[in-house]
């Protein structure tokens, strides 16, 4: 037999019984492939946006947004003004006390706004010196 026979008898054995020839399978005629990539690159984008996007807000909540914190001043004061009283610290002492306690004020970060703790009722953070 020749090629052309055999491409010829080949192409008679792909035709079903039917007589209908097979169609040639084209990538248009199954778009799982571009719909398939299209899905994985929108769940892909998604993921990567949801990442960005928490890591933006945790970012801003812990480095810029405003917060409130409560120093009890008032109750510092006290206590030292009753170890005095009662002789248990000296002057120096008590000037050493308070010199801490402007560094404990000062490094407070700036984004956070202090109030004496005397206003505080409850969900704020209140700081002892």
């Amino acid at each position: 037999m020749s090629d052309v026979e055999e491409t010829k008898n080949e192409a008679v054995a792909s035709i079903p019984m039917t007589g209908e020839p097979v169609p040639e399978e084209s990538p248009s005629s199954h778009p799982q492939g571009p719909v398939r990539i299209f899905f994985q690159c929108a769940v892909i984008s998604l993921i990567v946006s949801l990442a960005v996007a928490a890591g933006t807000i945790y970012l801003y909540d812990q480095h810029f947004a405003q917060k409130v914190v409560a120093v009890d001043l008032k109750g510092f004061l006290q206590e030292q003004k009753d170890d005095y009283l009662d002789g248990k610290i000296t002057e120096e002492d008590v000037n050493r006390r308070m010199d801490e306690l402007e560094a404990f004020v000062d490094q407070i970060p700036k984004h956070h706004s202090v109030i004496l703790g005397d206003v505080v009722v409850r969900n704020i953070k209140v700081l002892k010196p």
